[in-house]
């Protein structure tokens, strides 16, 4: 998993963001999907941070998965490994 992995991850539901703005200036009396995403009743400001409370939350999680994919045993500990080629896990994890 690389390293950039959880801030591509990122990059869809920004598309989607952008969508149903451009939906919510262009079709008239448009329901947004969302409180969150609704600026008629929080604003552009309140949209703006949830979109970042939210996406802050997204990549720590994604950096957390990712630690996760770098966690490895080796005799009968638990380190992380961030060489290019780590070694063959003894045992799974789980």
């Amino acid at each position: 998993m690389s390293v950039f992995a959880p801030l591509l991850s990122t990059v869809l539901p920004l598309v989607y963001v952008a969508y149903i703005f451009l939906l919510g200036a262009v079709v008239p009396d448009f329901v947004y999907p969302y409180f969150f995403l609704d600026v008629n009743a929080i604003g552009y400001g309140g949209v703006a941070v949830w979109i970042l409370i939210l996406l802050a939350v997204f990549l720590a999680l994604g950096y957390l998965m990712w630690l996760y994919n770098k966690l490895i045993r080796v005799n009968g500990k638990w380190k992380l490994d961030f060489s290019k080629n780590p070694p063959a896990r003894e045992e799974p994890i789980g």
